[in-house]
């Protein structure tokens, strides 16, 4: 069979595919290695003007990566354009993402822990110094390596401190569940909101479960930023208090250097005086129990749309205010309004690897630039994943029903285990599918048992 090619390199496989790219195993001949080449795509419908802002945020990426040089950075070999196709060449990674390391093996012991925790640090304290904020630190772009290293990845979102944004004052760029509240809120950031968004991410491979999680944008951004994050019990005195600075609401109270951090960690050494809980300190707050989504956030503006409801965030394309009737999340883009979100749209009409914003690659070969994020709680099931083990309890008394309420079950919960496999339902739901199936398949037995006894009754002759 032909090699394929794109430009010099010899394409082998693709492992991970998005709405904005495709990425493959490649090999450059000239060097003669392996490479992640990661070429561009981009969705039908955008307009010229989009088309050349996400150009640019494809080519930031590798501006941002071309000044860094680390052990647990990814690195970049090559850019450019091939007939139209702008793409990527980046270090291949074998070995699995925090995201999947904590969905399939659970929450991570303190040793583990804090040896990710610090070399994420260390990272972050070089891409820092390089003045570049990476605005998108969650555990999909975490690579844990076979030896035991540790990779960051993704720079799709970073903000190079001395150059013109793309995003406007008052946008939001990035995975809601990991931003910083200030992120959320709109406001001004520094290199602070990446120790905030490392918290999050240390605290939910500890925990198992998401920092601040819940269901829709509204729910999740309201947390964010007014509400403070569940320990669990016996969590030890130094990582708690470790991650409640990390965690603060107002910057001034992390830690001031991702250094000071990774030291608090190494020698496990709480904070003097560490913060207090600021769940309604913000300007404008109000009470953090009131309803999510009323809150003043972008700057207590009405929605451009809904003037009624109370805006959840601005438009990272043009910066209007929009509340969460009419909000659009996207991976690649952030929080959009009704207009910019029709390309996003188009892209879910595609399917729903394009619509995700991205796919998780297999563990074996996990590359930087595509995840699985989505804003869902981990630990929440989704209704099909409800109405699969509803369907498949129903089954134990009614498999005498035609065998359509068992097969229903099996139907529902193989579906929902697809979904949950490519990524494109929360993987809370699981166990309430494969518990369906389960159900379902012995529902289904039973109905088979039942016929064959009744027509071994009607061969049976009478007395």
């Amino acid at each position: 069979m032909a090699t394929k090619q794109f430009g010099r390199y010899e394409i082998i496989r693709e492992i991970g595919r998005g709405a904005m790219g495709v990425v493959y195993e490649a090999r450059d001949p000239v060097m003669d290695r392996e490479v992640a080449l990661k070429v561009m795509t981009i969705p039908s419908g955008v307009t010229p003007e989009a088309r050349r802002t996400l150009i640019e945020r494809f080519y930031r990426e590798a501006r941002a990566l071309a000044r860094l040089s680390h052990p647990n950075i990814v690195s970049v070999y090559d850019m450019g354009e091939v007939q139209g196709d702008c793409f990527l060449v980046m270090e291949l990674l074998r070995g699995t993402t925090l995201r999947d390391r904590i969905r399939f093996q659970g929450a991570l012991p303190v040793d583990e822990l804090v040896r990710i925790g610090v070399a994420v640090c260390e990272a972050l304290e070089h891409v820092h110094d390089a003045g570049i904020i990476h605005r998108d630190i969650k555990p999909d772009n975490l690579m844990l390596l076979p030896d035991g290293g540790v990779k960051l990845a993704d720079f799709g979102i970073a903000r190079i401190m001395d150059q013109v944004g793309l995003t406007q004052t008052g946008s939001m760029m990035g995975s809601p569940a990991y931003m910083s509240p200030e992120q959320v809120l709109g406001e001004p950031i520094d290199a602070r909101a990446d120790l905030f968004a490392l918290g999050s991410t240390l605290l939910e491979a500890y925990t198992g479960r998401r920092a601040f999680g819940g269901e829709g944008v509204a729910v999740i951004t309201h947390r964010v930023a007014y509400e403070e994050p569940e320990f669990t019990p016996g969590t030890p005195p130094f990582l708690e208090a470790v991650l409640r600075q990390a965690l603060a609401k107002d910057p001034d109270q992390r830690y001031g250097s991702a250094v000071a951090m990774a030291q608090a960690l190494a020698q496990r050494q709480a904070p003097v005086d560490p913060p207090r809980p600021q769940a309604a300190s913000r300007a404008g707050s109000g009470s953090a129990s009131q309803i999510p989504g009323a809150e003043p956030s972008a700057g207590g503006k009405p929605c451009v749309n809904h003037p009624q409801a109370t805006a959840i965030a601005a438009c990272a394309e043009c910066g209007v205010p929009v509340c969460y009737h009419c909000a659009t999340a996207s991976e690649e883009r952030g929080i959009l309004c009704p207009e910019h979100a029709t390309p996003v749209r188009a892209a879910e009409d595609a399917g729903p690897a394009a619509a995700s914003g991205g796919v998780t690659p297999s563990p074996a070969a996990a590359v930087s630039g595509i995840d699985d994020a989505g804003w869902l709680d981990a630990d929440e099931a989704s209704v099909r994943a409800k109405v699969a083990i509803g369907l498949g309890i129903a089954s134990m008394p009614c498999f005498w029903t035609m065998g359509l309420v068992p097969l229903a079950a099996v139907i529902v919960s193989w579906l929902e285990l697809r979904a949950i496999s490519a990524g494109d339902a929360p993987p809370g739901g699981e166990k309430h599918s494969w518990v369906g199936l389960a159900l379902g398949i012995i529902g289904l037995l039973g109905f088979i048992v039942l016929i064959i006894l009744a027509g071994a009754a009607k061969q049976t002759p009478g007395p």
